[in-house]
């Protein structure tokens, strides 16, 4: 699903899984920049800056080393574990 609640689910289920040095890919956040303003809803975009911010807050970065082109289908949505 690309919904917001449920990118955000996933993101705090699998964070136990995730080493340290390892990343979770968040795909398709170019649906938030496309789809929020008609639909409200975040979609993964804000889903994985949420939890930046919430659960993981300290513990991963958003890591934009991948996206050295101007389009992204998955803009912020690297994210590497730090800690």
């Amino acid at each position: 699903s690309h919904w917001y609640n449920d990118v955000l689910t996933d993101l705090m289920s699998y964070d136990r899984f995730i080493t340290v040095g390892s990343y979770m890919i968040v795909q398709d956040t170019k649906m938030t920049r496309m789809y929020s303003k008609t639909f409200g809803n975040g979609y993964p975009l804000q889903s994985a800056r949420d939890f930046v911010a919430g659960q993981g807050k300290g513990r991963y970065v958003i890591d934009k080393q991948f996206e050295y082109l101007l389009y992204s289908q998955h803009h912020d949505g690297y994210l590497r574990k730090i800690k």
